[in-house]
């Protein structure tokens, strides 16, 4: 289709050559899409089925069929609050069943 132009194709994808793209700036702009409303995929996650929501504040995963799931806003992903919490949590769940029970505070 565009053979002999400027574009290729390679593995399904649109490729410009660099000087297109130092030529034309607004060429730059054009590869990606705002996010400006809610984008919904499913996925199939272990044999269950999910849907994945992704807003301009960040994104939510919730079992097919139900209302409540796993929420993670943008700002948490980046700002790396969100792996502590991460990290957090997979240590508790790594703590023996017998162990003594925290301070009290």
């Amino acid at each position: 289709m565009l053979r002999g132009s400027k574009f290729a194709w390679r593995r399904g994808v649109l490729r410009l050559p660099a000087s297109a793209l130092q030529r034309d700036p607004h060429l730059r702009d054009t590869m990606t899409t705002r996010l400006e409303g809610p984008l919904k995929r499913e996925l199939e996650l272990g044999g269950s089925l999910y849907t994945l929501t992704l807003t301009p504040e960040g994104l939510l995963l919730v079992p097919k069929g139900r209302r409540k799931g796993v929420e993670l806003r943008w700002e948490a992903l980046v700002s790396g609050d969100a792996a502590l919490a991460t990290a957090l949590n997979a240590s508790l769940r790594q703590l023996p069943a017998n162990a003594p029970p925290g301070p009290k505070t």
